[in-house]
């Protein structure tokens, strides 16, 4: 199984940047507007309609405020299997996701 990380420095303030990524039933228009173009609430989980019309369902395991990190998993749909988690980091007056 491949592990990938990517770290991205943000101009935005990590309290702002957590807010966004922790709204996990906003992420359609707090993170990637138009590159999800839907999203709605089914019993704790969401289920996302990207722009290519990819209709995953992602169940939320761990929010982690004092580590400002969320864990979420692919529970139906495409891909048939994938977990991913956010964290974020302030760096000088930025942050780090």
């Amino acid at each position: 199984m491949a592990t990938l990380r990517r770290q991205i420095a943000l101009n935005a303030n990590a309290g702002s940047v957590w807010s966004a990524l922790r709204d996990f039933g906003a992420v359609h228009t707090r993170v990637a507007p138009g590159f999800l173009t839907r999203l709605e609430m089914d019993q704790g989980d969401r289920v996302l309609t990207f722009f290519n019309g990819m209709v995953p369902r992602e169940r939320l395991i761990t929010v982690d405020d004092e580590d400002c990190r969320l864990v979420y998993a692919v529970v139906d749909g495409q891909p048939t299997h994938y977990n991913a988690a956010v964290q974020v980091f302030p760096e000088g007056d930025g942050s780090r996701v």
